[in-house]
């Protein structure tokens, strides 16, 4: 028996790391791989005069020189000792390897023209024209163009932007031909006198005339997709430019710059991870038809760019399988050993050698158009399939498409469009050919839904009620009439969700209607005051602060979504939408909420109930050490304290709140549920910015006892808000104490008001902002609190 088990445990074993290496690689041999002690960043490559190839390793210690005569058994040649940084870049030109670092390591400068000699040298002082000298102490990348010109980006001690140097003259010592310090440039590269930067933080690459390295013209400008430019790589033989933004989620995008005046994206590609769909791209190199891409997480990946307009992925390698997210895996690739191999640098792993069989990709391109009108279908999904192999692709604005894949043979096509049946059919795909495809897609069918709304105990209409009929694609919104009934034509049939209420009554709803005819939905609900937040019932916004402001979204603006705050609503209400703070990007101080924010339901008339049960989930987050996340409910003049809203950092909101209250006696015919999040405005600098979520908010109520005392309350607080003087009338019989808190539950003042007194205070000393009045009521047994406001 132990035997079989064993047997079992070696065949799993098999097959997952079979299944590993399906997926991890496509059409990329895997020859060797290197691992250092120490962590890798950047690799490059040189080839001596005879023909030999080395690969060239950064790493966190240093750097590492390999001899690839064997690429199955790399040989070690040299390890230079330098400042540990993660950070290490280098290039080549000639026969000399110069290198930059973060971290005060100079410029390092190694002569390979004796691999069995290796010579080198630190330079941390270059000198200008005028033989001015400079310190060179750190530089965060490094490119050497087609003429042997040096460019330093992010040199901080020469300048921020970049800087141009000449090696001509001496390798040793190159020579400061100009600076940049207007932006930071992440990464250049430069071709046939024209320069491309990288300009991270200001989110475009730039274009530069630099027939005069001395002073170089800069031409025009373009903003990339996530406005996060990290790298940039040009074409030889097109004006055809790659870039990259080193985001979660970000593209690579290709584009036209043959007019610097007018650039115009041509295509665009993403890795499809439906496990990590926020993959970060790293650098880009472009070698004759081929664009290849280091990919942190997903390794790397060519594209077969004979079409600018339809990029392919014709090949990759994954060397980091790790499911770990980020900045991890791939650094970097050299494609341009003339033997076809090609080494990459992995962060972890250290260094891969690899060759591609130089795969080439099959297209299909032609329009998508509606079946009985013929006129073309935008934003029409098309996906093709072959084994394991996938790639999805959307028409154009025209119908027209364009798409391919990297394997040949029988492939499937599927076409969906919303509204539309899809379509699914089976095409013989070749390598380096293109299919010419055009397709008509048949409308769905269209019906009318009538919706009925009803009292639950009484069977009335319920008139001017509010109803949602939607799903993943469309959206109807209706107002039901005096019989409430409301009517809504022209929905597609197929799956739809209904929802329907109005302020007083709860709501009501179906998530699994199936349209296929015309059809009446019935809905009953009973009073009582609920949000769900998919109908808008106008709940109102109250800010001092001009940035910030509440609202109704599902999150999906926030790309990538933070992993520690909420960004998707609670799982068993209808719909995905919620109330939050429009703030939860956290990559601008602007936006940190600066004094008070509130959030205020619409007007409550809980006069009919003798209880309640308040029912919500709540989630606030950051702020400094005197910031108020709270939640209370204004009756009237009167305020009653729910709870201080407690921190959460699991990407969720808070468990459900649950409160009962016992509202006998007091004024409750004007009542307001009220979110306030405040924070010092002097201390928004410093602190996390202050955020704040809600959802399904829900209130029912026991109906009141006929015979219930009315009482109103003794005490009568005027004016509000309150400039200088405060005046308290107590119009009973009892002497009554009064406790003034300030809104950080400070006690500021005791008062004692006597029977049918009418007490004065001033107020004139006092700080601006909100006063708490606590009271015990010795005639109706309670404590009462009012919530002031001092101007």
């Amino acid at each position: 028996m132990k035997y079989t088990y064993a047997y079992i445990l070696i065949c799993i074993f098999v097959l997952i790391q079979f299944s590993m290496t399906a997926q991890i690689k496509n059409h990329v041999e895997l020859l060797s791989v290197v691992k250092p002690p120490e962590n890798s960043s950047s690799i490059w490559g040189y080839t001596s005069p005879a023909g030999e190839e080395y690969g060239i390793l950064g790493t966190s210690q240093g750097v590492r020189i390999y001899a690839l005569s064997d690429p199955t058994q790399p040989k070690e040649l040299l390890f230079i000792k330098s400042n540990e940084c993660l950070w290490r870049e280098l290039k080549s030109y000639e026969h000399y390897i110069y290198v930059v670092s973060e971290c005060n390591d100079s410029l390092l400068i190694i002569d390979m023209s004796q691999v069995d000699s290796i010579r080198y040298k630190y330079v941390g002082t270059l000198y200008n024209k005028n033989n001015e000298p400079t310190l060179m102490l750190t530089s965060h990348t490094i490119y050497i163009d087609d003429k042997g010109y040096i460019y330093l980006c992010g040199a901080r001690d020469i300048g921020n932007g970049f800087a141009i140097l000449d090696p001509h003259q001496d390798p040793w010592q190159p020579t400061i031909l100009f600076d940049y310090k207007d932006a930071y440039m992440h990464e250049v590269h430069a071709y046939k006198d024209v320069f491309y930067g990288a300009e991270l933080f200001n989110g475009v690459f730039s274009i530069w005339d630099i027939k005069d390295p001395t002073s170089p013209l800069r031409l025009s400008d373009q903003q990339t997709y996530k406005h996060f430019t990290h790298s940039v790589w040009v074409e030889k033989d097109r004006p055809i430019l790659y870039t990259a933004d080193e985001t979660n989620k970000a593209i690579v995008e290709a584009w036209d710059v043959s007019d610097p005046n007018d650039i115009k994206r041509t295509d665009y590609f993403q890795v499809e991870n439906d496990t990590d769909p926020l993959t970060i791209p790293h650098n880009v190199f472009h070698l004759q038809d081929h664009l290849y891409i280091s990919w942190y997480t997903e390794g790397v990946r060519i594209l077969d760019t004979r079409f600018p307009d339809n990029l392919v992925e014709v090949g990759y390698y994954d060397t980091y399988p790790d499911k770990e997210k980020g900045f991890h895996g791939c650094w970097s690739v050299y494609p341009y050993f003339k033997s076809g191999l090609i080494i990459a640098s992995d962060i972890e792993f250290g260094m891969y050698v690899m060759r591609f069989d130089g795969n080439r990709a099959g297209y299909i391109q032609g329009k998508i158009r509606d079946q009985q009108t013929g006129l073309p279908i935008y934003n029409a999904s098309i996906k093709l399939s072959n084994g394991t192999i996938k790639h999805q692709r959307f028409s154009q604005l025209s119908g027209i498409y364009k798409t391919g894949l990297s394997e040949s043979g029988l492939t499937q096509i599927h076409i969906e469009k919303p509204g539309y049946h899809s379509i699914d059919t089976v095409v013989d795909l070749k390598s380096s050919e293109v299919l010419n495809l055009d397709f008509y897609m048949r409308e769905l069918n269209r019906h009318t839904v009538q919706v009925v709304l009803q009292n639950q105990i009484t069977n009335d209409p319920i008139p001017n009620a509010k109803i949602r009929l939607w799903n993943d694609y469309f959206s109807f919104d209706a107002t039901t009439d005096l019989n409430g009934v409301c009517t809504i034509s022209n929905v597609y049939e197929g799956l739809w969700n209904v929802l329907g209420g109005t302020w007083g009554m709860l709501h009501t709803g179906d998530s699994t209607i199936n349209i296929e005819n015309d059809k009446t939905i019935n809905l009953k609900t009973e009073a009582g005051y609920e949000d769900q937040f998919v109908i808008d019932f106008g709940w109102s916004v109250k800010s001092e602060d001009s940035l910030v402001t509440w609202k109704i979204g599902d999150f999906k603006e926030l790309d990538p979504p933070p992993s520690n705050y909420p960004t998707k609503d609670i799982a068993e209400d209808f719909g995905n939408s919620c109330y939050y703070t429009d703030n939860f990007n956290d990559g601008s101080t602007l936006n940190r909420i600066k004094k008070n924010i509130y959030l205020n339901s619409p007007v409550m008339n809980l006069q009919p109930y003798d209880e309640i049960q308040l029912s919500y989930h709540a989630w606030a987050y950051g702020g400094w050490n005197d910031a108020i996340k709270e939640i209370y409910l204004q009756l009237n003049q009167e305020l009653i304290p729910l709870e201080q809203i407690s921190e959460r950092l699991d990407g969720k909101f808070n468990t459900k709140s649950i409160f009962k209250l016992n509202l006998k006696g007091k004024s409750r015919d004007s009542v307001q549920f009220v979110f306030h999040l405040y924070n010092n405005p002097d201390s928004t600098d410093m602190a996390i910015g202050l955020k704040g979520a809600l959802d399904g908010f829900k209130l029912v109520g026991t109906i009141l006892n006929e015979t219930e005392n009315t009482t109103s309350h003794p005490l009568t607080f005027y004016p509000n808000p309150i400039n200088n003087e405060l005046s308290i009338v107590n119009t009973h019989d009892t002497n009554e104490t009064i406790y003034l808190y300030n809104s950080m539950g400070k006690l500021i003042k005791k008062i004692n008001v006597g029977p049918h007194q009418n007490k004065m205070l001033s107020m004139s000393n006092m700080n601006s902002g909100f006063i708490y009045a606590n009271y015990y009521s010795k005639e109706q047994k309670q404590n009462v609190t009012v919530k002031l406001l001092k101007k």
